[in-house]
C-alpha cells in the first residue's frame, strides 16, 4: 500500500495557497503607518521566483483487513523567471517563463523515492491569456507537448487576471495591530479559483519593515482530490512591497490533517508543513 502518494497528494493540496523559496531573514518592524501604492508590473519587469516546502507526516492506511503506516518526509523546491510580454487594465496577459529547476523527494523509513523529471526544467515557453486555458508556445512559437502545457497551464490559470490585492488592499494608511479583512478577500478568491475551502482566516498588519509592508497571516483551509484530504491550518509572515503592493515574500508553518475514508480505504494521519516563498520582482 503506497501510503507516500497520500501523503504527497495531501500535502500538495494543503500548500496551494502558498508553498515556495529560500528563507527570507526576519528582522525587526518598525510599528509606523504605511500607505501602499499601487502599479502593476509593467511589460519588461521580470520575477525570479524561488519555490520550496518541507513537510513531515505519520499516516496510516487500512484495506481489506489490512494496514499499513507510515512516517517521513516530503520536500521540493522550484526556481522559475518571468517576464512581462503584455498586459491589459491592470492584468498580465502575456509572459515568458523559464523553468530553471524542479525537484521533489518523499522519504519514509522503508524508501527515498525522488520525483520523475520535470520536462520543463532547462525550457522556456511564451504563455497567454485565452479561452479555455492559457496559450502555451515555444519561443519559436510551436505549441508546446501535451504534458508540458497542461503543467505550464496548471501555474498560470489566472492569466488575465487583476491580483486580488490591487483591488482588496485599502488605499488609506494602514495602522500597526490593525486587522485587515480586505486581504483576507483576496485570500478567498485564490482559493476559490484553486477549489480550495477557506475556513478561517485573520490578517494583522504588523508595520514595515525595509521597503516591504509586513502582515501577519493566520489562515485554516482544506482540499480535496482523489486520493486524499488535507487540512492545513498555517501561522505566517506575508510581505508586500510598499510602493506599489507586489507580494515579495512569505514565511511560516502549520500542522496537517490528512484523511480518505472510502468504501474500502480508509486513511489518517497528520503532519507539519513549513513554508516559504521569495520573490525578486524588477520594474
Amino acid at each position: 500500500m503506497r501510503i507516500s502518494l497520500f501523503v504527497a497528494a495531501a500535502i500538495g493540496a494543503g500548500c496551494i495557497l502558498a508553498c515556495a523559496g529560500q528563507r527570507p531573514v526576519r528582522g525587526p518592524v518598525d510599528e509606523v503607518d504605511v500607505t501602499f501604492g499601487a502599479a502593476p508590473l509593467a511589460v519588461g519587469s521580470k520575477v525570479r521566483q524561488v519555490e520550496t516546502h518541507h513537510g513531515t507526516f505519520d499516516v496510516h492506511a487500512s484495506a481489506l483487513g489490512q494496514s499499513s503506516s507510515s512516517s517521513g518526509t516530503v520536500d521540493g523546491r522550484e526556481v522559475r523567471v518571468e517576464e512581462v510580454l503584455a498586459s491589459d487594465a491592470g492584468a498580465t496577459t502575456k509572459l515568458r517563463v523559464s523553468y530553471l529547476e524542479h525537484t521533489g523527494a518523499t522519504k519514509t523509513e522503508r524508501e527515498d523515492k525522488r520525483d520523475p523529471a520535470d520536462p520543463r526544467v532547462g525550457k522556456t515557453y511564451v504563455v497567454e491569456a485565452a479561452d479555455p486555458g492559457p496559450r502555451v508556445t515555444d519561443e519559436t512559437g510551436q505549441p508546446a507537448s501535451p504534458e508540458e502545457t497542461k503543467l505550464v497551464q496548471g501555474d498560470y490559470r489566472n492569466l488575465g487576471t487583476r491580483e486580488p490585492l490591487f483591488d482588496e488592499l485599502p488605499a488609506r494608511p494602514l495602522h500597526p495591530g490593525e486587522e485587515i479583512d480586505q486581504i483576507c478577500g483576496a485570500v478567498r478568491l485564490v482559493a476559490d479559483r484553486h477549489d480550495v475551502l477557506l475556513v478561517e482566516c485573520s490578517v494583522t498588519f504588523e508595520g514595515r519593515r525595509g521597503d516591504d509592508g509586513v502582515f501577519e497571516v493566520r489562515v485554516d483551509v482544506e482540499s480535496h482530490n482523489k486520493l486524499a484530504s488535507a487540512r492545513i491550518r498555517l501561522d505566517g509572515e506575508l510581505l508586500l512591497r510598499i510602493a506599489d503592493r507586489q507580494w515579495t515574500g512569505f514565511s511560516g508553518g502549520g500542522d496537517i490533517e490528512i484523511g480518505a475514508r472510502g468504501s474500502v480505504l480508509k486513511v489518517r494521519g497528520g503532519g507539519h508543513v513549513d513554508i516559504t516563498i521569495r520573490r525578486d520582482v524588477g520594474r
